[in-house]
């Protein structure tokens, strides 16, 4: 359960807790505010901090505690970056784009009074 989660990630790692509470407060809650009105945001990112899987369940159960739903997609994409010369092989470099699909209510806007 959520609850007992989160009491353990704050009671017995306490470091990465800090961590994920960082990458909410950093990198998420500014596209939230920025995206208030389509009630979504996605958060793209290349950081290598979220390699660590337990980190990704960590800001998961961080967000999804204070209402939001997510979603998190890791996408590998292979570059190719040389070429052996000897067997021609083609040598690869994988990069991983990271995304967090976060849905909230919407921030309902006020219709303006329009004075004739």
């Amino acid at each position: 359960d959520l609850i007992s989660r989160l009491e353990h990630y704050q009671d017995l790692e306490p470091e990465l807790f800090n961590k994920a509470i960082h990458f909410v407060n950093e990198n998420v809650i500014p596209m939230v505010q920025r995206h208030a009105i389509s009630g979504q945001a996605l958060i793209r990112t290349n950081s290598h901090e979220l390699e660590n899987q337990h980190l990704v369940d960590m800001i998961m159960d961080v967000l999804s505690e204070r209402g939001y739903h997510v979603m998190f997609d890791d996408r590998v994409r292979e570059t190719p970056v040389k070429v052996n010369p000897e067997t021609w092989d083609i040598i690869l470099e994988k990069r991983h784009n990271y995304m967090f699909s976060v849905r909230f209510p919407k921030h309902i806007i006020q219709p303006l009074d329009q004075k004739i």
